[in-house]
């Protein structure tokens, strides 16, 4: 062996765009292996091997692009991280004929494999290889010990383009389900443009329920609502979150490579807490259904409209479960047709598709915030969404029967919950910021069990909603009259509870041992929050807002704040998919995720539109349709559908 390494050692290499010692370092250990008859390397791809070897010493253009595309592994430098994944594109396009036969590039990943290097230590490494399509995943295992490195490929994280993909049962049932929806869309939209070209009055009304035209005017034609600023509010809060999944998707997926390196890249400086704090968009979101929800009813019952609780439950499960539902089906029958990749593949597997293809009956449930491995983890404010709801009656009876008493039993409920956060934190030391327990497997364990995703914990943002909702139905009509003083102390004092809040965490993951601090944050974040959002709906409401009001009451988001649920449902998924097929060696930071955030908004708002005009809207128009037959619910619904913040709270009588 040592007399063929020198050998190749003294050939004449003229690579320009190679690296002179990575490339001699290569050609010795693949000159070994296809001189070695000993091993168990087969025929076929020890040919390959061989006229592979030849184009490399040949400085020929497909071999370069062959050896340019698999990791770098030279054995006298340290890596300073332990992972490369080469060029999938670029492997797989390599073809030549040799040998009578078509020599092809296959592209092979093999995670956490041990590096043997000349210092007599060892290190677990992540590599790509491309190496001929001949050659199976045992013949590359054997190869790579010629390097030094014992590997294991498996030929489900290979691939090449002779490789076809193959449609199961799952993906035949996800093209038959969405094809099926594809056609009523055709057969309604066709119908409609019909109707509109002879100028007839369609006699199956029904037919028109999938029609993209009409689900399109439905979207641009809604008004502002009550409280217009509410929709400026929802689209920044779910832009917010899906920048905040951005950064948690990409360390989830690169987390077994990244290690400590890469985790503490850019995650402690001031400005990254902007994105840490990104949850705070979900009490957010908390607080607006606790408003809509309060306010709604109130103003109903004013009317005299009767309530009936068994529609109030059905309406709200048949707005939230349909949208949720397609995308399960799509996640566990075409989700993998969509990667690029055996690396896109088994991480879309890994994170998504397997707990959906086991569990995805309890994110029909709504419990998915209780169990671990759910199905689409971001839907876990869904599951507190509707618990919430469920016992929304007793406080919506309660406020309108004896509003004092109800307020005040709200209050102490408010009290209990901080209590109850400040509790846990101090006996499980847990730290106020998720980023601050990630350090520690069992604090991250407890900080979710007992903080992160329990309703109840959850629910202060909710209950503070509530009472808002309450307290601008009952002053509808009254006119506040501040001076310009008071008006910017109020602004002043809010934005800097929301910074406080949102850039706060940030002393305490510099100083994660201060106890005290860490529990009076979980338990006052994001009660703090809420109020503060609130007094600047308050605000706006009542016109002290200016610019601002202007700025959340725009006709944008009057119209984007009618794909918001959509948004939020299918934006993890969307992300998931793009991150998965750019398995690139990446260094996490504040404005690189800035930079991605809008690639992921433009391809969630994509598929956004297309869930709401082929899924929301046909499916709450269905609803109506059967709904008619039952009285006044009729015009219930459809006041409630006249405000468009309320769509995802309706309430029925």
């Amino acid at each position: 062996m040592r007399d063929s390494r020198a050998s190749v050692c003294e050939c004449d290499i003229r690579w320009s765009s190679m690296n002179p010692n990575y490339s001699a370092y290569f050609l010795q250990g693949l000159n070994e292996a296809t001189r070695d008859n000993s091993n168990e390397i087969s025929a076929d791809c020890r040919l390959n091997l061989i006229h592979y070897r030849d184009g490399l010493l040949a400085n020929q253009g497909w071999a370069l692009e062959m050896l340019d595309a698999g990791s770098k592994l030279p054995l006298d430098t340290a890596l300073k991280t332990p992972f490369d994944f080469g060029s999938l594109s670029e492997c797989i396009g390599v073809s030549r004929t040799a040998n009578r036969s078509n020599l092809v590039g296959k592209y092979c990943y093999a995670h956490d494999v041990l590096d043997l290097d000349t210092k007599n230590r060892s290190r677990h490494i992540s590599l790509a290889s491309c190496l001929p399509n001949a050659c199976s995943s045992r013949d590359l295992s054997t190869l790579y010990n010629y390097f030094g490195i014992n590997a294991t490929f498996i030929e489900e994280l290979c691939e090449s383009s002779l490789v076809q993909a193959v449609l199961g049962i799952a993906e035949y049932c996800g093209i038959s389900f969405f094809g099926v929806i594809g056609l009523l869309i055709i057969i309604s939209t066709g119908y409609d443009i019909y109707l509109k070209v002879t100028g007839l009055e369609p006699e199956r009304p029904n037919l028109l329920t999938f029609s993209v035209i009409r689900n399109i005017k439905a979207i641009f034609s809604k008004d502002s609502g009550e409280i217009p600023c509410l929709n400026g509010i929802r689209v920044l809060s779910v832009m917010w979150i899906i920048l905040y999944q951005r950064q948690e998707v990409s360390r989830s997926v690169n987390s077994e490579w990244w290690g400590g390196h890469a985790k503490q890249s850019g995650h402690h400086d001031l400005a990254s807490m902007f994105l840490l704090n990104g949850s705070l968009a979900i009490d957010t979101f908390l607080l607006l259904s606790g408003i809509l929800l309060s306010y709604s009813y109130l103003a109903l019952k004013k009317k005299g409209r009767s309530f009936k609780i068994s529609k109030f439950y059905i309406h709200r499960y048949l707005r939230l479960a349909p949208v949720l539902i397609v995308v399960i089906v799509f996640v566990v029958t075409l989700l993998g047709q969509t990667s690029s990749g055996p690396f896109s593949r088994s991480t879309l597997n890994r994170h998504i598709v397997d707990a959906c293809s086991q569990n995805w009956w309890q994110s029909l449930l709504f419990i998915q915030n209780y169990v671990p491995e759910a199905c689409l983890s971001h839907t876990w404010y869904l599951a507190i969404d509707v618990q919430l709801y469920v016992i929304s009656p007793i406080f919506l009876l309660s406020l309108s029967k004896w509003p004092k008493y109800a307020t005040g039993v709200t209050i102490a409920l408010l009290v209990c919950n901080a209590v109850a956060a400040f509790t846990f934190s101090w006996i499980y030391e847990l730290n106020g910021t998720m980023e601050g327990n990630l350090r520690f497997p069992q604090k991250i364990v407890e900080y979710f069990m007992y903080i992160y995703y329990p309703a109840y914990m959850r629910a202060a943002p909710w209950l503070i909603g509530i009472l808002v909702g309450h307290h601008l139905h009952r002053s509808k009509n009254v006119t506040y009259k501040l001076s310009k003083p008071v008006v910017v102390v109020l602004w002043v004092i809010s934005i800097t509870v929301v910074g406080a809040m949102m850039f706060g965490g940030y002393d305490l993951l510099v100083s994660p041992d201060n106890k005290l601090a860490n529990s009076l944050y979980n338990a006052l974040a994001r009660p703090a929050w809420a109020l503060s959002i609130s007094a600047m709906i308050f605000a706006c409401i009542n016109n002290f807002g200016g610019p601002i009001n202007r700025f959340l009451s725009s006709r944008l988001f009057t119209i984007l704040s009618q794909l918001t649920y959509t948004l939020y449902v299918i934006h993890y998924v969307v992300i998931f998919i793009l991150v998965s097929r750019s398995p690139t060696t990446k260094t996490f930071g504040s404005f690189e995720a800035m930079h991605e955030f809008w690639g992921d908004f433009a391809f969630s708002l994509l598929a956004a539109i297309l869930l709401t005009l082929g899924v929301e809207v046909p499916i709450l128009k269905i609803e109506k349709s059967i709904s008619t037959n039952t009285g006044r619910y009729q015009d219930t619904a459809k006041k409630i559908n006249e405000i468009p913040m309320l769509q995802n709270i309706e309430i029925t009588e």
